[in-house]
């Protein structure tokens, strides 16, 4: 595959990113540009009979250094990125007019793409709908396998629940992210009951007050989705992460009215700096890793101050988590309930 140079860097959809994958070199003198190109199909231009679809690689460190909007924290942040694209061309009939004369005619309406982000050496990010996320992994893992190992990951619902902890008890998160504000939450729950097996939060001023979550998260619901407004590198930008693995960098805030190139360069350096911080949570020791059981404490004072009552025990979420943490340790390392247990 031959490097293609853009006039101008873009992409199109949202920026939603469906595919996570680790990455561990295999070949030290594995090229990832060179074996894209070699392996893969190049993209050439078709028709409504033969619709032209294959792969570009794409040269992003070339439209980074090109591009001075772009922060230098940001680049910074980045690290070293590779990058490919592939099209695939949409045609239909269309009726046109020629000097007073309708003909239908075949046209060119558009392309059906996916974008694949090597942020060399540890992560692949791809960027397209869910269907052609798993495309672009089985596409990559035959592709790559003798030079990359890929490894799916999704985000455990107990690393939102750190995230939504630190916020609720102004703690900042290690790392170069920030919590800004969380404006939205998704619970879900293994069974049905009385508050509903699944509930959904939107456009809170502070989604860490709001009683449906917290009552959620006291039933031993697991939170499913979050989003908010991080900051990073002195800009903010709003996302919203899901357990799947579904990230979506929305358009407004740092990226709103930016170019194409700026918001992917943000949006990369978020995943990269987010997929960080769950690898640095993955690796706490188990009495770290999940809110203290002063924070149990707090949720059920808040639904008290809200007027909301807790109608169940809470002994059940905090014996859950006492039981993820090591007993002995995260004892120690918490306070009593002896006041909220009944």
């Amino acid at each position: 595959m031959s490097l293609e140079q853009i006039e101008a860097f873009s992409y199109e959809g949202q920026l939603v990113f469906n595919g996570l994958h680790m990455t561990d070199i295999l070949d030290a003198n594995f090229d990832f540009d060179h074996v894209i190109e070699e392996e893969l199909v190049d993209y050439k231009n078709g028709s409504i009979g033969q619709p032209g679809r294959g792969y570009q690689t794409l040269p992003f460190a070339d439209y980074i250094a090109d591009e001075p909007a772009i922060d230098r924290r940001i680049e910074e942040l980045l690290g070293e990125i590779h990058a490919f694209r592939y099209k695939e061309e949409k045609w239909e009939y269309r009726d046109t007019e020629v000097d007073g004369v309708t003909d239908t005619h075949p046209t060119l309406r558009g392309y059906s793409t996916f974008d694949g982000y090597w942020a060399s050496p540890d992560y692949l990010f791809i960027k397209s709908d869910k269907s052609k996320a798993e495309t672009a992994r089985q596409l990559l893992s035959e592709t790559l396998e003798d030079y990359l190992s890929l490894r799916d990951f999704e985000f455990n619902p107990d690393f939102l629940l750190w995230v939504f902890s630190k916020e609720k008890n102004n703690e900042d998160l290690p790392g170069n992210l920030s919590v800004n504000m969380l404006t939205d939450a998704e619970i879900r729950g293994n069974e049905p009951d009385l508050f509903g097996q699944h509930s959904k939060v939107d456009d809170s001023t502070d989604i860490t007050k709001s009683a449906p979550v917290l009552i959620g998260v006291l039933s031993q619901k697991g939170l499913v989705a979050l989003e908010g407004v991080f900051g990073l590198a002195g800009r903010f930008v709003r996302v919203r992460i899901a357990t799947d693995g579904r990230v979506h960098i929305k358009a407004d805030h740092a990226i709103q009215g930016s170019p194409d190139i700026e918001r992917m360069a943000i949006a990369l350096a978020f995943l990269r700096e987010f997929t960080d911080l769950y690898q640095y949570w993955m690796n706490l020791d188990s009495e770290y890793r999940y809110p203290p059981l002063e924070f149990f404490t707090d949720i059920y004072k808040e639904c008290e101050r809200q007027g909301v009552e807790v109608t169940f025990s809470i002994d059940d979420v905090v014996d859950e988590y006492r039981q993820k943490g090591s007993p002995k340790d995260y004892n120690e390392y918490q306070s009593g309930l002896s006041e909220f247990e009944e």
